[in-house]
């Protein structure tokens, strides 16, 4: 739907190269956006069974599982069982990370937990608490 007012340009279709120059979320990987993201503001509490590209910014807690990437954004609080190919990790995670691919925890991140992985990668400036 196209706007009709001054007040209804917000509703406006953005490209995915402004998307990633204003810093939206689907620029944290550096790849196409992905099939899911949760906002920063959102908050679940339940069991997630995601496929895609996804990426999670807000507050979850209970169990996650990914078949695909799954993106733990910088301001993300995930008091959960995460369980996926590849994770990349940027915030907080409270709970056990099962991969069956890669785990990287990037900078800033902040992880308590055991960790199962074939592949981990932590990166400078990481917390890590678990085995």
């Amino acid at each position: 739907m196209t706007p009709t007012t001054k007040d209804e340009k917000n509703w406006s279709v953005i490209s995915d190269s402004e998307r990633a120059s204003r810093g939206n979320v689907a620029s944290v990987n550096g790849s196409s956006t992905p099939n899911v993201i949760i906002g920063n503001g959102c908050r679940i509490n339940g069991k997630l069974d995601l496929e895609g590209e996804s990426q999670i910014h807000g507050h979850v807690e209970g169990e996650v599982r990914s078949r695909d990437e799954l993106v733990i954004g910088e301001k993300a609080v995930v008091d959960a069982m995460l369980f996926g190919a590849v994770i990349k990790i940027f915030g907080r995670v409270n709970g056990d990370i099962t991969c069956t691919e890669r785990l990287e925890l990037h900078a800033g991140a902040c992880v308590t937990g055991n960790l199962f992985s074939p592949s981990l990668v932590i990166r400078e400036g990481v917390v890590f608490e678990g085995k």
